[in-house]
């Protein structure tokens, strides 16, 4: 599993990004103590559902090729 955070500073808006192997190990995780007790940390500075989980949805995947993005 990959996670990361990302703030954009125009708009502070936080990004979070994951990739999971399986959504029974992304629930397993959070059911854990440690994940609650992070979201309810966080609650006041990102979006959250009434249990405190985050508010999430799906991106749709869009890429360019490399002549696209002259500065990579």
């Amino acid at each position: 599993m990959t996670y990361s955070i990302y703030l954009d500073p125009e708009t502070l808006d936080l990004f979070g990004y994951v990739e999971v192997e399986s959504e029974e190990r992304w629930a397993a995780i959070a059911r854990k103590d440690v994940c609650r007790r992070w979201w309810r940390h966080m609650r006041d500075i990102m979006p959250a559902n009434p249990d405190d989980s985050p508010v999430s949805r799906t991106c749709e995947r869009c890429s360019m090729s490399r002549a696209n993005r002259p500065w990579i």
